[in-house]
């Protein structure tokens, strides 16, 4: 499949729009590169996660309600990499590439398992880790980061960041994150407890 075309709308009750900001809504650079994967899943039937999003530039706005255009095509000679534009209006909102995988399930020591069995402390810990390795924090370790602190008001992690940390939770879980659910995971405990419950309600269906 060659180029990809679709138009998005988000409504002004959505969970993106919680937080950023009450009195002057603004759709979020994580819910632009969530519209994005979803498309591409869409597109191609596939259940693929983002690895990495590249060059990637918010130019303009998205205020709720507004029609948004997009346009996605793969990057010639890069596997499963797609360079995307989101417009409205004909102006360019955000623009840039992603690189994608098929979702896997959780590998632990070279052997593929499930979940099952894990306790919260085990998960907020390696939950802990990646948000560590990703945003480069340092003086903390996993034992030592506190779970509940506001990941956006006290540790001062932006969007760019939280779409981050979510792209490598998903591949690293074996999990989806539904785009609805990403302004609720606040803290690193958030994350962990939901963490374990799509990866138990994962394991239920196979």
């Amino acid at each position: 499949m060659g180029v990809i075309t679709a138009t998005a709308v988000a409504p002004l009750d959505s969970p993106w729009f919680c937080g950023h900001f009450p009195d002057n809504p603004v759709l979020p650079a994580i819910a632009q590169l969530a519209i994005v994967l979803e498309i591409a899943n869409k597109a191609y039937d596939q259940n693929m996660i983002a690895q990495a999003v590249n060059r990637t530039k918010f130019r303009r706005i998205i205020r709720p309600c507004e029609m948004i255009d997009i346009l996605m095509y793969p990057v010639e000679g890069k596997t499963m990499t797609y360079s995307f534009q989101l417009t409205v209006n004909g102006e360019i909102a955000s623009k840039g590439s992603m690189k994608t995988a098929l979702a896997k399930s959780l590998s632990i020591q070279g052997e593929n398992k499930t979940m099952q069995g894990w306790t919260i402390q085990e998960t907020i810990e390696g939950v802990a880790q990646i948000v560590i390795d990703e945003l480069k924090l340092e003086d903390v370790t996993p034992q030592t980061f506190d779970p509940d602190l506001d990941l956006v008001d006290e540790v001062g992690v932006d969007s760019m960041d939280l779409a981050t940390v979510a792209l490598v939770l998903q591949d690293e879980f074996g999990i989806t994150i539904d785009e609805d659910d990403y302004p609720k995971l606040k803290t690193i405990r958030l994350i962990a407890e939901y963490v374990l419950q799509h990866a138990a309600v994962k394991n239920q269906a196979i």
